[in-house]
């Protein structure tokens, strides 16, 4: 099951940096950033990496910012994000 999680946020980020690419252009990724980190930053944040907590300060994890299309994929699929923020992938926003 983890495995296919992966693979869907794999392709929401490919399809993220594809689609920018093709509507803004000049905008991209690093997706053999990420692709070559995926499992590493998946197998954390599904088994060890913690949030604070009374007992706990919670872990501060620096994740590289060439590979931040697979942070966008995951918080969309969690639904943290919309389709609307994954349309303003690395582009200057307002507000």
């Amino acid at each position: 099951q983890e495995a296919a999680l992966e693979a869907y946020i794999r392709w929401n980020a490919i399809a993220m940096v594809m689609r920018s690419k093709r509507e803004v252009g000049g905008v991209g990724g690093h997706l053999s950033s990420y692709a070559s980190i995926a499992t590493l930053y998946e197998v954390g944040l599904n088994h060890f990496f913690r949030s604070s907590s009374k007992k706990h300060y919670g872990d501060l994890v620096f994740f590289q910012g060439h590979s931040s299309e697979g942070n966008y994929a995951r918080a969309f699929l969690e639904g943290r994000l919309t389709e609307a923020h994954l349309k303003n992938f690395r582009q200057e926003v307002g507000g």
